[in-house]
């Protein structure tokens, strides 16, 4: 009974199973936990401020990698939408 924190965006709380597998010298491990969300906290909009900044940089490499103008308009277009206040 530890408290699980994961990061992301939500249109829609539902509950929700992850499921871990991983191999070990005796077989497969199967772990497998519940996500019941009745008691989930809502975010303050800087976390997804800083979501939609981490998307924004990937957008912006893949301009630098690619010369595509597509993804620099697409960077631009995340951060736009950004709220910088506190």
């Amino acid at each position: 009974n530890h408290p699980t924190s994961f990061v992301g965006l939500a249109k829609e709380l539902t509950d929700f199973d992850v499921i871990i597998q991983g191999k070990s010298s005796e077989g497969w491990i199967n772990i497998r936990k519940h996500i019941d969300l009745r008691k989930a906290q809502e975010t303050k909009s800087k976390l997804e401020a800083q979501l939609n900044l981490q998307k924004a940089y990937k957008h912006f490499g893949k301009f630098i990698d690619s010369e595509n103008i597509l993804e620099l308009d697409i960077a631009h277009q995340i951060v736009d939408k950004i709220s910088f206040r506190p």
